[in-house]
C-alpha cells in the first residue's frame, strides 16, 4: 500500500509559464520509505493538474514499481512500451537514457523514438525492473532483436504473477 504526501512549499520561478510560483515537493511512501514523485506548482493550469494527478493515478495502480509522465507511443508500462519498440525495431535517439538518482532512490527512463519522434519519460521506483529495462535498453541499442524480445517476454510474464500475488495479498 502506497499514500502520497506534500511537503512545505518553496518558491521558485516558472520558466514554461515565466512567472513566480509555488513548488509543493509531493513524495510517495511506500515500506516506511520517501520516494519524491513531482513538483506542484501554484499557480497551475489546469492541463497540468490533470497530468500530476495521472501519474499518482498510475502509481497507486501498480503499488508505486513505476509511473510515467508522457509516452506519445502507448500508455503502459516500460515494458509494454519496450515491447512495442521491440516489435517495430524503433531505434532510441542518441540522448535516450536511463538514469539512476540514487539520492532519491528511482530511475529515469526517457528519450525519443528516432523512426515517429516519439517521446517518453518513465519514472521507475522498483529496482529490479530498472536492471531489467536497462538490460532491453542495452539489447535493443545493440539491435539484438531475438534477445531483446526473449527479455521483455520473461519481464512480462514476471510482472503478471507480481500482479496477481498484489491482487491476492488485497484480498
Amino acid at each position: 500500500m502506497i499514500e502520497f504526501i506534500e511537503k512545505e512549499p518553496y518558491k521558485d520561478f516558472d520558466r514554461w509559464n515565466w512567472r513566480e510560483c509555488l513548488m509543493y515537493p509531493t513524495f510517495m511512501i511506500k515500506d516506511n520509505k520517501e520516494y519524491f514523485v513531482l513538483n506542484r506548482r501554484s499557480p497551475q493550469e489546469e492541463w497540468d493538474e490533470k497530468d500530476d494527478k495521472k501519474v499518482l493515478d498510475i502509481l497507486q495502480r501498480n503499488d508505486g514499481r513505476y509511473t510515467y509522465f508522457y509516452n506519445r507511443l502507448l500508455e503502459g508500462s516500460p515494458y509494454d512500451f519496450l515491447k512495442e519498440v521491440i516489435k517495430n525495431k524503433y531505434s532510441f535517439e542518441e540522448f535516450s537514457e536511463l538514469i539512476e538518482h540514487k539520492e532519491r532512490n528511482y530511475c529515469d527512463f526517457h528519450g525519443n523514438l528516432k523512426e515517429i519522434s516519439s517521446a517518453f519519460h518513465y519514472r521507475i521506483y522498483d529496482d529490479k525492473m530498472s536492471k531489467n529495462i536497462r538490460n532491453v535498453f542495452n539489447l535493443i541499442n545493440n539491435k539484438e532483436w531475438t534477445r531483446a524480445e526473449t527479455k521483455i517476454n520473461e519481464c512480462i510474464k514476471e510482472e503478471k504473477k507480481i500482479i496477481e500475488l498484489d491482487e491476492e495479498c488485497k484480498m
